[in-house]
């Protein structure tokens, strides 16, 4: 039974290595931060419509945010609930979808080679769909930050303004944490569903990487917290660590999000299966 159960994990790292889940991880970590900045500038065009204060986002910034890069998403605030125009927010719009959604064609590319699929769409209509997925992304981002960031601050609005839905509100406030967890379960679902250029027969059968991956993203990203708040030094150089261990936080978790993929792919061959069954028979 040892020897079947690592034959298969030798088996699982084999494919890995073939499908360079370790390079795209690293490309889509790349490229997401060189996108973080447009990103930053469409996230904070649509946070500026939740019941927040422009102080609120200040502090937020200069408080989780390293210096080397909070300088400018202050400014950027500063400059959104300045010029707060019709005209001026869907340029903004439109150009940091564009332009963020480099990030996301590099994941497409990645999830081509997982699925072992060859890419037959053109370069523009790769580009449409990886603008709407950073859009939904963008989205997505905003509820979860509703829910566990700006909980609270919702909350008394709703129960000020929409005393109605004053108990729908009480009860996603108190399963904030479940809820965000499902936010993150569907949003990779989807991703799983439709992002690969395939059709998908049995959309159910993505969901163990969905599962294993936003359980992963949590789970890494609360040790890297700690990691954070206990351990790292960032007096010894500064905003360059914190930037180094952001593209580390970034990797780490591209990478988990490619091992979903290759988990899929895994159960919809059959592979998992057979391995059950080898089991079964030792």
């Amino acid at each position: 039974m040892i020897r079947t159960i690592v034959n298969y994990i030798r088996y699982f790292l084999s494919k890995m290595n073939e499908d360079a889940v370790s390079a795209y991880a690293a490309q889509a970590a790349f490229f997401v931060v060189l996108s973080f900045f447009p990103f930053a500038m469409l996230l904070m065009t649509l946070i500026q419509y939740l019941p927040v204060t422009e102080e609120m986002l200040v502090s937020m910034a200069q408080d989780g945010i390293p210096g080397a890069i909070n300088v400018y998403i202050v400014s950027l605030i500063h400059e959104i609930y300045r010029q707060p125009t019709a005209a001026i927010i869907s340029v903004t719009v439109i150009a940091a979808i564009w332009s963020a959604s480099k990030g996301f064609l590099a994941i497409i590319r990645g999830f081509n080679s997982v699925y072992g699929i060859h890419e037959s769409r053109n370069y523009f209509m790769i580009r449409l769909i990886a603008s709407g997925y950073t859009a939904v992304f963008a989205v997505v981002l905003v509820i979860t930050l509703c829910v566990l960031v700006f909980g609270n601050k919702i909350f008394i609005a709703i129960s000020e303004r929409l005393p109605v839905l004053l108990d729908l509100a009480f009860l996603v406030i108190s399963l904030r944490t479940a809820v965000g967890f499902l936010i993150m379960f569907l949003f990779f679902w989807m991703l799983y569903i439709w992002i690969p250029n395939r059709k998908v027969r049995r959309i159910w059968a993505e969901v163990p990487g969905a599962l294993l991956t936003s359980i992963g993203w949590l789970g890494f990203s609360y040790l890297y917290s700690f990691y954070i708040d206990n351990f790292a030094n960032f007096n010894t150089y500064g905003g360059l660590t914190a930037i180094v261990l952001l593209m580390l936080w970034l990797y780490a978790c591209m990478y988990i999000m490619f091992i979903g993929g290759e988990i899929n792919v895994v159960f919809q061959n059959g592979d998992i299966y057979h391995l059950i069954e080898e089991i079964k028979k030792t």
